[in-house]
């Protein structure tokens, strides 16, 4: 018979909201079921129903912004829920009634359900509005168990702590964003976000046994087009002899280990 505490399966939502099962425990990660998020239309539907994944032990917030902080998708989940946040956010979650919330700065941990969750560093930026309020935190996540260790990214461009984070954690799968890169005209989200070949730089850095991307083809954030990200990602996977090690996911698929 299976154990739960050596167990555990990554189930993609879509965008960058995942279904952890590690240690016995389900952890939901940045949670958007959005039909859309203003204007911007969602291009497939999330891989589950939002019913039949609550509930869960844990929710964890990368930041505040619209595509990872859902309004409408957190009125659905029970307030007794408890919340891990970056920095400065646990007053959004409180004034929405959510009764147990943890507010992390990088490098902070706190052991949880058996688990120890440490928010480390990312590079993107804060503020749900993005101009006045840019001092709300940012950040991803090492989650550890006896047996496994999952990071998920949340949002951020590639920078030189990848390699760092390496020196101090054995990592099974790395959760790690792949689109939103190319703004229109000349503008380069690359400053924010990471393409696939530097999303597959940062997984090598990391030493992470599996790849799991995430954060691409379920909102038009930006210009480049829909369907590139997975095929480029797909195609580096395949040059490089990785395909056994990149789980690129479908909505609704899941990776077990």
């Amino acid at each position: 018979m299976r154990s739960a505490s050596n167990w555990m399966k990554i189930t993609y939502i879509g965008h960058a909201t995942c279904l952890i099962e590690i240690a016995g425990k389900r952890i939901l990660t940045d949670p958007i079921w959005a039909n859309r998020i203003f204007f911007i239309k969602r291009l497939h539907k999330p891989g589950l129903e939002l019913e039949k994944v609550l509930p869960v032990d844990l929710v964890l917030l990368s930041h505040a912004h619209f595509d990872h902080f859902d309004s409408g998708t957190l009125k659905k989940i029970s307030k007794k829920t408890p919340v891990v946040c970056a920095k400065h956010i646990a007053r959004l979650l409180k004034r929405r009634g959510f009764e147990h919330v943890y507010e992390l700065d990088w490098l902070e941990q706190i052991e949880f359900l058996g688990l120890k969750i440490t928010a480390l560093p990312a590079k993107h930026f804060g503020g749900r509005w993005q101009f006045w309020d840019r001092w709300l935190g940012f950040c991803s996540y090492m989650i550890t168990s006896i047996k496994e260790t999952v990071y998920f990214a949340g949002d951020t461009a590639y920078f030189g702590a990848f390699k760092t984070l390496a020196e101090h954690f054995k990592i099974d799968a790395a959760i790690l964003p792949i689109g939103a890169y190319q703004g229109p005209g000349r503008a380069d989200f690359r400053k924010v976000h990471m393409d696939p070949a530097q999303a597959l730089n940062a997984f090598l850095d990391l030493k992470a046994k599996f790849f799991v991307p995430m954060h691409y083809d379920t909102y038009k954030l930006s210009v480049e087009p829909t369907g590139e990200p997975e095929a480029w990602l797909r195609d580096l996977a395949a040059k490089k002899d990785m395909e056994e090690k990149v789980k690129i996911l479908k909505p609704g698929d899941f990776f077990e280990l």
